[in-house]
C-alpha cells in the first residue's frame, strides 16, 4: 500500500484550507498520489473516505462519507 494512501481527513484540510483553487487541489492531490475521482464541482477521495465540494471553483468544503450519507438517508426520509 502506498504511504500516501494513508493521509486522513485530518491533514487533508490541512493541506487544502477553504477557497483554495480547484486546479490547485487537483495537481497536490496528484503530486500526493491520492486517488480520486472529479466530478466538476465535486473530488471523491474513496480511501481517504471524503468529499471535497467546490463552489465557483473554489474549495468550499471537506466532508466524510458518514456525514454525508447520513444526510442524504435523512433527507430521504423526509420526501
Amino acid at each position: 500500500m502506498n504511504i500516501h494512501s494513508k493521509i486522513y481527513q485530518q491533514e487533508l484540510r490541512q493541506f487544502f484550507p477553504p477557497d483554495t483553487p480547484l486546479a490547485f487541489c487537483l495537481n497536490q492531490l496528484r503530486r500526493l498520489k491520492i486517488e480520486f475521482l472529479n466530478l466538476g464541482n465535486i473530488i471523491i477521495c474513496p480511501k481517504q473516505k471524503c468529499i471535497f465540494i467546490f463552489q465557483t471553483k473554489y474549495l468550499n468544503r471537506i466532508e466524510d462519507y458518514k456525514a454525508t450519507c447520513s444526510e442524504l438517508d435523512s433527507s430521504r426520509k423526509l420526501s
